[in-house]
């Protein structure tokens, strides 16, 4: 991208042309992981050939966060008691208007 260019585009054009150029790389990097597997399984036996790409290469856009069910469903129920309060606190105040 030219300076010029830079300096007319708005914030919102710069963002999308980053993100664009990021899929571009992305995919560029998941072409060559699927080559590399496909040599790899010519060269072994059946049994151990790769079926899962990610087993082999795995990207840090594709690492998964490990949630600890626990904690979610604690944080779950925290919400839940939360949302329960805003809406008890409401009809409250609906009761104490009316009055």
């Amino acid at each position: 991208m030219p300076e010029t260019e830079f300096e007319l585009i708005s914030p919102r054009s710069f963002y999308n042309k980053i993100q664009g150029f990021n899929e571009l790389r992305q995919a560029e990097f998941e072409l060559v992981r699927m080559q590399t597997v496909e040599l790899l399984n010519i060269q072994m036996d059946k049994k151990g050939r790769i079926t899962d790409p990610q087993k082999l290469w795995k990207f840090g856009w594709e690492k998964e966060k490990k949630v600890d069910r626990k904690v979610a469903m604690h944080s779950a129920e925290r919400f839940k008691r939360y949302a329960e309060r805003i809406i008890e606190r409401g009809n409250e105040q609906e009761v104490d208007g009316n009055k």
